[in-house]
């Protein structure tokens, strides 16, 4: 989806339509998958600038994970919403500080006494499997990750 968004993004959204309709990957889904697909451009066409580049990098990174990884990923993603608003600053925070790191310090980091005082041992797995995937801090974790 993120080669093709890249690909339509400068088209206005009804010849985006046009053209997704006549795409082959598009036609293969079923009529559920294809309104789900057209109510995401609908919202992605709606979004800031900003925000639509965000999208379209995390799309991207998607795109090169392995299928585990992938899914380790978006689980992530689904627990890290269900975590109350100052824990995901907190989890937002800790993750800025890990950017940078090389993954020895990483590691390192979230197994100190000020990681394991300051967030649970679930939180400290999430932060594990975010960690070594080099997503930008400014983008990272995601508060929708399957948006559009």
């Amino acid at each position: 989806m993120g080669a093709w968004l890249r690909e339509h993004q400068s088209q206005p959204l009804d010849q985006q339509q046009k053209d997704l309709q006549s795409d082959p990957n598009y036609q293969r889904l079923s009529p559920e998958q294809q309104q789900k697909v057209q109510d995401r451009l609908k919202h992605f066409d709606s979004l800031p600038p900003e925000q639509k580049q965000r999208i379209l990098n995390r799309l991207d990174l998607m795109g090169h994970m392995t299928p585990e990884q992938r899914a380790n990923v978006l689980h992530v993603f689904q627990d890290f919403r269900t975590l109350p608003p100052d824990r995901r600053e907190a989890f937002r925070q800790a993750f800025r500080n890990l950017h940078g790191l090389s993954p020895e310090e990483q590691q390192k980091m979230i197994d100190s006494p000020t990681f394991q005082n300051q967030f649970s041992e679930h939180e400290r797995d999430m932060l594990r499997t975010l960690a070594p995937l080099r997503v930008p801090a400014a983008e990272a974790p995601p508060s929708a990750p399957n948006e559009p």
